[in-house]
């Protein structure tokens, strides 16, 4: 979909580039990119792994969604994947008519898995519907607004528990065994199927919005 809209030519901000592996796959869909982090250990990733026939094209920096450190009206579109949005900041970034598109985690994401901990925590203005409202009233024109379901399979035990620890964060109990024991017997006895893997889903949202 991103391919789709993009013309070959564009400046492209990524919003949570993490190692850059996706903003790396998409270039030959834009002109050039910027893709930031928070962490500096993922940026330092990015350039170390960044193609050599790409340099110039593509640089890596630290930033965040609220504080991305790039130009009033500098770029033509925002990617974001799994990151916070932050509308003001996208807004001061994208030049008029440019391109806001992300793929969200949604809040029913991994049910089978988080369940059993009591459910994920979102921050409040991280809901789809109030960051849709927002980019509305920063005069953007929202051109799609989509959620999905689908099936997720772990292929082992390991698999299923670095899930868990990964996502930590989000869960409300803290991740020490004598506290989540019932939990993941839980979760493995809820989540087994009878090929020895472990089933559950993947929730996300789509948002394309445009700069006026």
């Amino acid at each position: 979909m991103v391919r789709d809209l993009l013309g070959g030519t564009e400046k492209v901000l990524d919003v949570g580039t993490v190692g850059g592996e996706k903003l790396v796959q998409l270039a030959d869909a834009f002109g050039s990119a910027t893709g930031i982090d928070i962490e500096p250990e993922m940026v330092e990733t990015a350039r170390h792994n960044l193609p050599v026939e790409l340099l110039g094209r593509i640089d890596f920096r630290n930033g965040t969604a609220r504080s991305t450190g790039m130009q009033d009206s500098s770029v033509e579109v925002v990617l974001n994947r799994h990151s916070v949005v932050d509308v003001p900041e996208t807004a001061r970034v994208l030049r008029p008519g440019g391109l806001f598109i992300s793929q969200h985690v949604g809040e029913r994401n991994l049910a089978a898995v988080v369940s059993p901990f009591g459910g994920q925590k979102f921050d409040g203005d991280q809901h789809p519907e109030i960051v849709r409202d927002s980019f509305l009233s920063n005069g953007f024109k929202v051109e799609r607004f989509e959620e999905y379901d689908v099936d997720y399979e772990f292929l082992d035990l390991e698999s299923l528990f670095f899930q868990i620890k990964a996502i930590g964060a989000y869960l409300p109990v803290e991740l020490k065994f004598e506290h989540i024991a019932e939990a993941l017997l839980r979760v493995v006895t809820g989540t087994a199927t009878p090929v020895g893997r472990y089933r559950s889903n993947e929730h996300r949202w789509l948002t394309v919005a445009r700069a006026g």
